[in-house]
């Protein structure tokens, strides 16, 4: 009988492997072979794969022999398990061995799953046993440490250790008790040191370890203190803020609205002090704290108010600048006042009663080191007319001065020329003159000398060029469309007699005219104009249908590097009444780079034309 190598059962019938080997000749069912694909005996990997030979004779020799070995294995009990039957092989054989290495496998993952968490469960129940037993009596050694810190009078040192206890035994006996006796005494003692934050955090804490207690009258005096420690150190508004939250707790309090009084009062006494819009508006909206103050004799406005702080009168000391307006009474002014010995005195006053304030502001003018105060004033509903009131001290004197003269609206400041002065800038409006619908006003440039404004505009021509003419100057080259002809004649009127102004305020004289009354004479100014760069007024030279085929910024461009014209020659060759043909012989020097220049001679004809009895440039042809 053959017998497995691997499993050591006998090999009935089936395909076997043999192995290769010749020493060794191993014997294995093909299932055992696979397991390994090597001999167990020899380590061999070769094996060949023998199906037995069929049994072609019956003779009695064999049949004897297999009714042998059945019967012998069948009735050995040993045996019987293994040779019933082909399906009882096959169960006990290297598959059925297989799959129960498999099964043992996954049977030890699962065991692994059980196990670790059931490990971390009890090194986690081994940590907190051994934990239990070193905080075992910690919270009494806390307790007692805290109780020794209270009769000591180290307050915040007590609450942190019955803090501590809290936190590990909540319901140890007489806790509570002392630990809000700690927050007490150190809410008081927090509130000795002006550590107010600190202290309304503690009361916080009692609330929450104790939520029926009544906190309020303590929250009140809390803030009640915090707010008058802030008023001393002349934080208003903060100061302000407390009060009023006392006020949110109890409408009635007293100490709360004496307190918010007396810090109106000393946001306009503080000399020191700028209050800001909200406050001035709080004081003057509130009735009682603007009678308190006018009683001391500060006018306040009920309707435009504004405060300023400033040494007016170069005493030293700042003096207070109230202006405004009444809604009820119109009345409307500004007034300066002096503090002495605790009470206003009033400096200055000056009436501006049907006028409303748009601003007032410090500057210092000349340079002294002295701040003069404007306030504009202007009509209701309108900047464009109005003045400006200077208060400004002569020495010691207060005295003033109204723009109403140099000026139809409120004065500008402006650093024109960077020397650290400021100019005044006064407006007149100019009857007669409206550009694009809209009036013109005329400006005017003035100096603050020996306490008078002195027209300094001729001083600063260029500044006028720049500001005022060019932009001028810029609308007769692009006149807004939709205009007819004689529209358009207007218009260029309106803006020449502004530019006229504008130049007699800087001590020049402009020439309007455009067109000359003879050819020849177009032909001279257009060239004398170039010369002196005036390009916008040559320009001006060509007749309308040449501007509007031929921009001014294209005319400029050709002619802008030209550094002068000499004019030779200048001959009519042929006139009728609306036309006119004129030839040039001119010498022109023109820019060439950096360094260069080109001096050439030209010759050119020019075509002519009248328009409104003047004569005007509407083509030419120019040669070298």
């Amino acid at each position: 009988m053959k017998i497995c190598k691997f499993c050591e059962y006998p090999i009935i019938r089936g395909t076997i492997k043999v192995c290769s080997n010749s020493n060794c000749k191993a014997i294995y069912h093909i299932e055992c072979w696979n397991v390994n694909s090597r001999c167990t005996a020899c380590m061999s990997t070769n094996a060949d794969t023998v199906k037995p030979r069929p049994t072609n004779s019956h003779d009695e020799n064999s049949e004897n022999k297999e009714h042998y070995d059945k019967t012998h294995l069948n009735n050995n009990p040993h045996n019987n398990y293994k040779t019933n039957s082909v399906e009882n092989k096959i169960k006990t054989g290297p598959r059925y061995k297989t799959n129960f290495l498999k099964s043992l496998r996954w049977q030890r993952v699962g065991l692994i799953a059980f196990i670790i968490p059931c490990t971390i469960f009890f090194i986690f129940l081994i940590i907190n046993l051994i934990s239990s037993i070193f905080e075992f009596g910690k919270d009494a050694k806390l307790y007692a440490s805290g109780v020794k810190k209270l009769e000591q009078n180290k307050y915040n040192e007590a609450t942190a250790l019955f803090e501590d206890v809290l936190n590990l035994n909540p319901k140890y006996p007489d806790l509570e008790p002392k630990l809000v006796e700690a927050y007490k005494k150190l809410f008081s003692q927090l509130k000795d040191e002006n550590n107010y934050n600190k202290a309304l955090d503690i009361l916080q804490k009692t609330n929450k370890l104790r939520p029926e207690t009544d906190t309020k009258q303590d929250l009140i005096d809390l803030y009640l203190q915090w707010g008058e420690y802030l008023l001393t150190q002349k934080s208003y508004q903060p100061a302000t803020e407390k009060f009023e939250y006392v006020l949110k707790i109890d409408k009635t309090d007293k100490t709360a609205k004496e307190k918010l009084k007396q810090v109106c009062i000393s946001i306009i006494y503080d000399i020191e002090y700028e209050p800001n819009k909200e406050q001035i508006k709080r004081i003057i909206n509130d009735k009682e704290y603007r009678n308190k103050i006018e009683k001391d004799g500060i006018k306040l406005y009920n309707t435009q108010c504004e405060i300023l702080k400033s040494d007016l009168n170069n005493d030293g000391s700042k003096d207070i600048i109230v202006a405004g307006a009444d809604a009820d009474s119109a009345v409307a002014g500004v007034e300066a006042y002096q503090i002495k010995t605790g009470k206003p005195e009033l400096l200055i006053s000056v009436d501006t009663t049907g006028y409303y304030l748009n601003k007032m502001v410090a500057f210092d003018l000349n340079n002294d080191k002295h701040y003069e105060i404007f306030t504009d004033w202007t009509e209701k509903g309108t900047t464009k007319s109005g003045f400006t009131i200077l208060l400004f001290s002569k020495g010691q004197e207060i005295t003033f001065r109204n723009s109403n003269k140099i000026s139809t609206c409120p004065l500008s400041y402006e650093d024109i020329n960077n020397d650290g002065k400021l100019e005044i800038i006064g407006k007149k409006l100019y009857e007669g003159i409206k550009i694009d619908e809209k009036d013109f006003f005329l400006p005017y440039i003035y100096d603050w000398q020996n306490y008078e404004f002195v027209d300094v505009s001729s001083h600063y021509r260029d500044y006028y060029k720049k500001i005022y003419i060019d932009p001028l100057e810029n609308k007769l080259t692009s006149i807004p469309e939709g205009k007819n002809y004689l529209e358009k004649v207007y218009y260029e009127e309106q803006i020449r007699k502004a530019i006229t102004k504008l130049y007699n305020v800087i001590g020049l004289n402009y020439n309007s005219k455009t067109g000359g009354t003879t050819p020849e004479e177009t032909i001279q100014i257009n060239f004398d104009y170039i010369n002196q760069h005036e390009f916008y007024k040559a320009y001006l030279l060509r007749s309308n249908y040449r501007r509007t085929q031929t921009s001014f910024d294209s005319f400029y461009n050709f002619w802008h590097d030209n550094i002068a014209i000499t004019i030779h020659e200048i001959t009519l060759v042929s006139k009728s009444d609306n036309k006119a043909e004129v030839q040039v012989t001119f010498e022109a020097t023109d820019q060439i780079n950096l360094k260069e220049t080109r001096t050439q001679v030209y010759k050119g004809t020019y075509y002519m034309i009248k328009e409104f009895d003047l004569w005007y440039l509407d083509d030419s042809k120019v040669v070298q």
